[in-house]
């Protein structure tokens, strides 16, 4: 028997003052590690004990935006906490989760496993309310997996993804940079006026509306767009401008760091009090050969029986696979990060490859985590129908 226990206090660690001060427990039993997390406040009724290299299913937490929603399935910030469970049922915060983890030492220095965040954005379909900021990122790494395209709003099936810059528009300026920063700037900055006009809190005029209309509609003759389809994969690397479009649901991968610089948007911005318009601009990336080259590729209609790297940043690749009916596929971590698990489509089960006999269901829209340095489950389509799964 090994064991280990200490307390610690989240809200230090995580700097989120919801979080409750817990109790950690370690302990190894016929060679498995084990480890529970008790709130100290509720110290008379002890969490249950789970096996630490076992997955856990993530729990969502739901974030209104002015444009939709997001759904966190890691995400750890003041404004909403994601969850676990675990394979016998525990439900605990990711945060506590990750602190059992980490063990007493890392809690105390802050050091933790690194965890890719992953979240689906579900934007309105009305293009009026459902088109995200115009942003760009100076550190951040981004990925859009495209789960489904309202028919509402594209009846074809094919949304949009504001991306790069227009090659039409930047051949109209003969491919000078400045001086078409210069002018997107001035245009920005007009359409920004009468955006806080209309935010204003004052009686709205239909001339007002009107001018609004036809201010963003020039704003966005600056900007490429992507066509994309259920199964299309985005890549958004770091001083990319981009805006995901209306009615065009994803699933977002992307590096834990909350960093951005708003260029634009069409409805009042509530994060902040200012638009970063020309430093994004700045700092935007303009040459041609550079604009419109994420991959719009869909999902393969094959099985296939390993996983396929689909997109590789410095801090993660995303890969995925379909899995046959009725086959399986082994899923396993990697040594110093925690590994995710999504499924796109299908419903599938997890088995650990042990023989131990514990397994875990996931279906459609759920999102497992297996720790650094966890043993390989096997994930296996025991129906008719085949399952499309991403993996970080």
């Amino acid at each position: 028997m090994s064991q280990s226990a200490w307390t610690v206090s989240l809200p230090e660690v995580w700097g989120i003052p919801s979080l409750p001060r817990v109790h950690c427990e370690t302990d190894v039993v016929h060679g498995r590690r084990i480890a529970r997390c008790t709130a100290v406040a509720n110290s008379t009724n002890p969490a249950t004990w789970f096996d630490v290299a076992d997955p856990v299913k993530l729990i969502q937490h739901r974030e209104a935006k002015p444009w939709g929603a997001e759904l966190w399935y890691t995400g750890i910030e003041k404004r909403g906490v994601s969850g676990v469970e675990t394979t016998g049922g525990e439900k605990l915060s990711l945060a506590a989760y990750l602190a059992a983890l980490a063990g007493e030492e890392n809690c105390r220095s802050k050091t933790f496993a690194h965890v890719p965040l992953l979240k689906i954005l579900d934007p309105f379909p009305e293009p009026e309310k459902g088109c995200l900021y115009i942003e760009v990122h100076t550190e951040k790494w981004e990925t859009y997996i495209i789960t489904s395209v309202d028919r509402s709003v594209w009846p074809d099936g094919r949304g949009r993804v504001l991306f790069g810059f227009s090659q039409e528009k930047i051949d109209a300026f003969a491919g000078n940079e400045e001086n078409f920063k210069a002018a997107l700037l001035q245009d920005a900055k007009a359409y920004e006026s009468v955006r806080r006009a209309l935010d204003g809190g004052q009686a709205v005029s239909e001339e007002l509306r009107s001018q609004e209309q036809a201010a963003w509609q020039r704003l966005r003759t600056y900007f490429g767009f992507l066509e994309v389809e259920p199964g299309s994969i985005v890549r958004v690397p770091p001083f990319i401008p981009h805006s995901l479009q209306n009615g065009v649901r994803v699933v977002e991968f992307q590096t834990p760091t909350y960093e951005r610089l708003i260029l634009a948007f069409n409805q009042r911005v509530l994060t902040q009090n200012h638009w970063d318009s020309e430093d994004a601009l700045q700092r935007s990336v303009f040459k041609s050969t550079q604009q419109l080259v994420a991959d719009a590729s869909t999902f393969s209609t094959e099985a296939t029986s390993a996983w396929k790297a689909v997109v590789a940043f410095p801090e993660f690749t995303v890969q995925r696979a379909q899995v046959g009916a009725h086959s399986a596929l082994p899923w396993g971590s990697r040594s110093s990060a925690h590994s995710l698990l999504f499924v796109v489509e299908g419903d599938v089960v997890l088995s650990d490859s042990e023989g131990r006999g514990r397994k875990m269901n996931a279906t459609a829209g759920d999102a497992l985590l297996l720790p650094a340095g966890g043993a390989s489950w096997t994930v296996k389509s025991e129906k008719a129908s085949p399952a499309i799964l991403l993996s970080v």
